[in-house]
C-alpha cells in the first residue's frame, strides 16, 4: 500500500515542506483551489494524481462528486467522456455514504473495471474499507485523514490512476528440465560401471 498526500493549492507548498519524498500527490486542475504548475513543479519524483470538479471538463484523473461539485447523476457522462478521451479507468471521489447513489447512478459501468472509487472514511486509520452495493467490487484507494495542512489517503490498488490498458500478462516461466550426467567408474580389478548421477 502506499500513502497519497493531497489538498487545496494554499496548502501545496506546506505539503512540499512536511512531504519532500512523497510517493504521490492528490490536487485540483479546475475550481478555486486549482493548483498552479509552479505548485505540481513542488512534487518532481511524485506521482501526480489529478482532480477536476466538473462533470463538463475532459480532465483529470478524478472527478470529485461531492457538495458544490459534480452529483452522482453527472458521473457516468464524465466516465464515458474521458473514457472516449483515451482514459482508460476514471475515478469517481465521493464519501463513503454516497457510494450506493455513486453505483446506483453509474448504470452499465462496473466499478473496478470501466471505472474506479477512491473514497473518504475518515477513521484516522490507514485502512480501505469493505465497498458497499453488487457486484462486489474494492476501492482503488481511500482518504482516511483529513487536517488542515492536508489530506491523507491510503492506496490499495498498485497500478492505481489507471490511464492506460494493463499490458500483456508476463511470459509463464520456462519448464524446468532435468540434466542428466553419465559417470562411468573403473575399479581396480578392471571392471567399469556406468552411473547415472
Amino acid at each position: 500500500m502506499r500513502t497519497m498526500i493531497d489538498g487545496v493549492n494554499s496548502l501545496a507548498a506546506g505539503i512540499a515542506h512536511d512531504y519532500p519524498n512523497a510517493q504521490m500527490i492528490a490536487g485540483y486542475l479546475t475550481g478555486q483551489y486549482a493548483w498552479s504548475a509552479a505548485e505540481w513543479a513542488l512534487f518532481p519524483r511524485a506521482a501526480h494524481v489529478t482532480i477536476v470538479t466538473t462533470a463538463q471538463v475532459n480532465s483529470g484523473d478524478v472527478l470529485d462528486v461531492e457538495r458544490g461539485d459534480a452529483t452522482p447523476a453527472q458521473a457516468p457522462g464524465w466516465i464515458a467522456m474521458r473514457k472516449a478521451n483515451g482514459l482508460y479507468r476514471p475515478t469517481l471521489y465521493c464519501s463513503l455514504s454516497v457510494v450506493p447513489e455513486v453505483r446506483a447512478a453509474t448504470g452499465h459501468f462496473i466499478l473496478g473495471r470501466d471505472y474506479d472509487i477512491w473514497v473518504a472514511d475518515w477513521t484516522g486509520k490507514p485502512v480501505i474499507p469493505p465497498c458497499p452495493g453488487t457486484p462486489a467490487a474494492m476501492f482503488a484507494a481511500c482518504q482516511y485523514e483529513n487536517t488542515q495542512r492536508n489530506d491523507r489517503s491510503v492506496v490499495g490498488d498498485d497500478g492505481w490512476p489507471h490511464r492506460t490498458p494493463p499490458g500483456p500478462p508476463p511470459p509463464p516461466p520456462a519448464k524446468p528440465y532435468l540434466l542428466s550426467v553419465i559417470s562411468t567408474a573403473h575399479y581396480s580389478d578392471g571392471t567399469a560401471k556406468t552411473v547415472n548421477l
